[in-house]
C-alpha cells in the first residue's frame, strides 16, 4: 500500500541549521548524519518539513525522526496518510540516550486503512498498565496477556 509520511518540525532555542533524519522500520543511530547517510532527509534551521510516499505491506510499521541538535529542542510531528502518529521533542537528551521520537502504525490486512498505534503506558504503584486502542478485541488482549503469564509461570 502506498502511504505518505510527513514530518513537521520547529526549533525552540536552536538557531542553527541541523541535519534531519528518518528511519522506517529501523532505528536512527545517535549520530545518524555520520553513520547512516542514507537516512538524512535534509538540512534546515528553525523549521523543517518533509514528505515521502513509500510502499509498505500490511502489518505494523514504525517511523523514527531525528535532528542533530546540540542546543534547545525541536518539536516534531509525524503523520502517515494525514493521521498523526507521534508528537514529540528532539532534545540533546534524546540524542545522548539514542532515543529519537518514533511512531507506530498498522496497515490493515487488505491495505485499506492506516491505524495509528498510540498505547500510553501508566505506572501505578510499580505495576504497568497499558491502555489498548479500541481496535483490539478483548479476546486478543486476553490471549496476549495469557501468553506473557504462561511464559512467566514456566520460568
Amino acid at each position: 500500500m502506498e502511504v505518505t509520511i510527513k514530518v513537521l518540525s520547529v526549533s525552540e532555542g536552536d538557531p542553527y541549521p541541523r541535519f534531519h533524519g528518518m528511519a522506517i522500520n529501523s532505528h536512527l543511530d545517535a549520530q545518524f548524519w555520520n553513520t547512516q547517510p542514507a537516512n538524512k532527509i535534509g538540512v534546515a534551521g528553525k523549521t523543517f518539513s518533509y514528505q515521502k510516499v513509500v510502499n509498505l505491506s500490511s502489518g505494523r510499521h514504525t517511523v523514527e525522526y531525528g535532528v542533530s541538535t546540540w542546543v534547545g529542542k525541536w518539536n516534531a510531528e509525524i503523520y502517515v496518510n494525514d493521521s498523526l502518529i507521534v508528537k514529540s521533542e528532539v532534545t540533546v537528551e534524546n540524542i545522548g540516550n539514542n532515543q529519537y521520537p518514533s511512531g507506530t502504525f498498522l496497515i490493515g490486512p487488505m491495505g485499506e486503512k492506516v491505524i495509528p498505534l498510540k498505547i500510553p503506558v501508566i505506572g501505578i504503584g510499580g505495576n504497568i498498565i497499558s491502555k489498548f486502542p479500541p481496535i483490539f478485541k478483548m479476546s486478543k488482549i486476553r490471549s496476549f496477556t495469557g501468553g506473557i503469564l504462561s511464559r512467566v509461570r514456566r520460568k
